[in-house]
């Protein structure tokens, strides 16, 4: 076995063999990241010098000193003759060999090098060891190399070492030596950089998450960590429309920018953009190297004061149907920012300020989560909104937060509550008017720019064009319309719950919203299914048809929100097939039409005040859910420029032989695209980068997944149970969210691509659903959807539709027998399960 190895064998080795220092800077290596050059020594010859009977004997002895005795005078003689043994050790000759031929491989023999610690643990998620074992600096020859790696193997057992071992519940058994050997980075001319440093991708004192810490230091960054000198101090503040960077005293304007993109694409690289990481680096006054890169292991927890001591409820309620499933990490890439620039747009509005820099997402297992306690508090904190009802609205099966005493119970909202609801009811009433036609004209701009000839325009004006997309002018204002409806529902429920009870009153809204029409997510089936009901599949009518469909409707797609996704312009076959069995569909404007009726004769039955001021607020409901779906909708359009924007980027990659197909560009990120544009990337390792994500995704993908709510405390993750289904005999309780009774065989689904398996007139059931899943809709007779809300896409086509739908029944997908027979009740939220009929279902008035 070799003992020695090159950065690619080391990052092969993985980091138990190598340790986490090594392994990391091999992985970067290999990745294209600029790096010293440099190899690594694996773990072996540590486990063999500890073999050695004088010092396993000693090794022996010192593991059962316990802490006391650590920090006690009486152990360090025990330790002194350790580390001497240890570092005294005569090597072998063909060890003595191997390390002159590995040197000579990496270029290193006569090169001034670098000689760290790299133990196993050191560097890692739960531990950092920083500080704690040697390094050594300036070395020349196998010679006095050899005789660091011993000395590093030997740090492991200083009483600092040790102590911190006992501190943290680490036995010694668990800890490897293993020693990273690299070039030491110098300015040409001179024994060291120019500068050197480190650099954060979170703040370290306060969580932020959208600000990099730089610290810098003229020379060797040992000054740094010694506290010799006291370092330039630098806070970038990260956004998607680039690094606003701040004046440095010792670094230029462009290695200063440089710096900050090659920090966070290792942000990206190492971590899923999940982990924060603590970066060291060296500039040469030409370029910027990474010379270790390792997580913050103790970053504080950004939240709103208020609720600091409470966990973060981390749910994947609302998620799964705007993200959903595993995204690409092109499309995860973008994510993190977004949601944190745009989740508060609403809350600004209103004159209302959070604490930036809060994490509102995040992935499990490569799924996307939202914290449901920051959304809990600010919607109370804003307008007044209690933890139920964001809960009720939002849907998913999280637990609510506590309040402020003086909050746990509505006694009125506070003044400036009533000021903010006043702004959001103001801006409501000017969107009305001007976001529809607004929204028309960003989508209508949106596909002309999805037409334009990328080929020709150069890598910046690539990255300009993506980095264009996240102006005022590319960003619909999806808070404001997707809370058009929500609002003025609120306002229905406030005076309906005053004469009807709460199902009475879902069924009520849920016929009056059917067949209103202008539902954008909800045409495109209607249309879909009108074009298959007239014309022959094949024939030119048809074809015809089908294309102009596609050219009002193709920007959209399965997963639509994730740009790895092929837009159903790219995939004609899926049109066909969402076509296929939609002319003989249980549900059509006939059958949403009758849900409409319906509902208008209880509202006749109603006092006359009392039904136009319900009627009124339901109108203004109706018409904002159908701006909110239009809103997301041009989203989309902007995302499928962005996907353009991506394979441009991906074929120009292929053509260079930095990756095998243009698609693989998704698998990388735009932390990548963003190096690559400014020319601080050539894409060289682009194709081992692909490699490890799709490995990462494989791996997620066979893996069971994560739990609906994860509980995120101070000493770690908790499971929140909710998977298991409330059962009452054979019944199930969810939410109420499109009135009517269904009854049907269960058809259930895992996505719309196995959309053939689902006949006409099944009760169509599902994890979640998306607007890809809404020509489905016409051939169910019912819909169950495991997670939702009443303001989830679901919900408002299954409205328009006049659909009986019931949503948020944990754990209900696995408990439903595929095929066996369901009685849906819309109004109730109540499920029947029984045996499966001999045809198809029906919807029962």
């Amino acid at each position: 076995m070799r003992l020695f190895l090159s950065y690619p064998e080391a990052a092969a080795a993985g980091p138990e063999r190598v340790g986490g220092k090594a392994w990391n800077l091999a992985r970067l290596s290999v990745w294209g990241f600029p790096v010293p050059r440099g190899l690594a020594v694996e773990r072996t010859m540590y486990r063999d010098i500890l073999a050695h009977p004088p010092i396993k004997a000693m090794v022996e002895k010192v593991g059962g000193l316990d802490l006391e005795a650590v920090v006690g005078d009486g152990a360090a003689p025990l330790l002194d003759d350790l580390r001497a043994a240890i570092s005294t050790t005569a090597l072998e000759p063909h060890l003595c060999d191997e390390l002159d031929g590995a040197l000579n491989e990496a270029g290193l023999a006569d090169e001034p090098v670098a000689v760290r610690s790299s133990a196993s643990g050191e560097d890692g998620a739960r531990h950092a060891f920083a500080g704690i074992h040697e390094s050594f600096l300036n070395l020349r020859g196998t010679e006095q190399i050899a005789d660091a790696i011993l000395q590093c193997f030997a740090s492991l057992w200083t009483v600092q070492a040790l102590a911190y071992r006992r501190r943290l519940g680490i036995s010694d058994s668990e800890i490897d030596g293993a020693v990273l050997i690299c070039a030491m980075i110098r300015a040409e001319g001179q024994d060291e950089p120019v500068v050197a440093g480190v650099t954060f991708t979170a703040d370290p004192k306060d969580g932020r998450r959208d600000t990099f810490v730089v610290e810098a230091v003229q020379g060797l960054g040992d000054k740094l960590v010694s506290g010799q000198v006291k370092p330039e101090t630098l806070r970038a503040r990260f956004a998607r429309r680039g690094f606003p960077s701040p004046e440095s005293k010792v670094l230029p304007r462009e290695a200063l920018h440089e710096l900050l993109v090659q920090c966070n694409r290792v942000h990206w690289a190492c971590s899923d953009g999940e982990t924060p990481q603590d970066i060291e680096w060296a500039w040469d006054g030409k370029t910027i190297f990474i010379l270790q890169a390792r997580p913050i292991t103790s970053l504080p927890h950004r939240t709103f004061p208020e609720i600091a001591d409470q966990v973060a409820i981390w749910t994947n309620a609302n998620f799964k149907e705007v993200l959903s499933g595993i995204m690409s990490p092109m499309g995860w890439s973008v994510v993190p920012q977004t949601a944190a620039e745009t989740f508060f747009d609403l809350h600004h509005i209103a004159g209302y300020r959070e604490p930036e820099g809060m994490q509102i997402v995040r992935r499990f297992d490569g799924r996307a989560y939202v914290d449901a306690a920051i959304i809990q508090f600010s919607a109370y904190d804003a307008f007044g909104i209690l933890p139920d009802e964001t809960n009720r609205t939002f849907g998913g099966f999280q637990p609510e937060i506590g309040l402020p005493e003086t909050g746990t119970k509505r006694r009125g909202r506070s003044p400036r509550q009533i000021l903010h609801l006043t702004r959001i009811m103001k801006a409501l009433s000017r969107g009305r008017k001007s976001l529809p036609k607004l929204l028309e004209r960003m989508e209508e701009r949106a596909l002309a720019r999805s037409r334009e000839d990328l080929s020709h325009l150069s890598r910046a004006d690539l990255l300009a064009q993506a980095l264009s997309l996240s102006e005022p002018e590319w960003q619909p204002p999806f808070m404001l319309a997707n809370a058009m409806g929500s609002t003025w529902l609120g306002i229905a429920r406030q005076v309906g719950k005053k004469r009807l009870s709460a199902s009475d009153f879902d069924a009520l809204v849920g016929g009056l919203m059917a067949a209103r029409g202008g539902v954008v997510s909800a045409d495109h089936a209607y249309e879909l299914q009108d074009i298959r009901s007239r014309f022959v599949p094949g024939s030119p009518d048809y074809d015809s048809a089908i294309t102009g469909w596609n050219e009002k409707y193709g920007h959209r797609g399965f997963n639509e929100f994730d740009i790895a996704s092929p837009r159903w312009c790219e995939t004609p076959d899926q049109v066909q097939t969402m076509a296929e069995g939609l002319e003989a569909g249980a549900t059509n404007p006939a059958t949403a039409q009758a849900a409409r009726s319906r509902a208008e004769a209880m509202l006749r039955s109603l006092p006359f005040l009392f039904r136009r001021i319900v009627a009124y607020a339901i109108d203004r409901a109706a018409e904002g859910f159908r701006i909110r779906e239009q809103a997301k909708s041009c989203l989309v359009a902007t995302v499928g420029i962005s996907r353009l924007i991506v394979l441009e980027w991906g074929r120009r990659l292929a053509t260079d032989n930095r990756i095998a197909d243009r698609d693989d560009a998704f698998f990388l990120t735009f932390a990548d695209l963003w190096a690559w544009a400014n020319g601080h990337w050539d894409g060289d390792g682009a194709q081992h980068i692909v490699a490890a994500r799709k490995a990462q995704l494989a791996a997620w993908k066979v893996a069971p997944e994560p739990a609906d709510v994860i509980l995120e405390k101070a000493e770690g993750l908790e499971t929140f149970s909710t998977s298991v289904p409330a059962f009452q005999g054979n019944r199930l309780q969810g939410s109420g969210v499109s009135q009517g009774q269904a009854r049907g065989p269960a058809g259930k689904l895992h996505s719309p691509s196995s959309a053939a398996k689902l006949k006409s007139g099944d009760i169509l059931v599902a994890r979640s659903t998306d607007p890809s899943w809404t020509p489905l809709f016409l051939r169910a007779s019912g819909i169950v959807v495991e997670i939702g809300g009443y303001l989830s896409h679901g919900a408002i086509v299954a409205r328009e539709f006049g659909l009986p739908a019931v949503v948020n029944v944990p754990g209900c997908f696995e408990a439903i027998p595929d095929g066996a027979e369901l009685f849906v009740n819309g109004s109730l939220g109540l499920i029947e399960i029984g045996r499966a009929p001999p045809q198809g279902g029906e919807t029962i008035g």
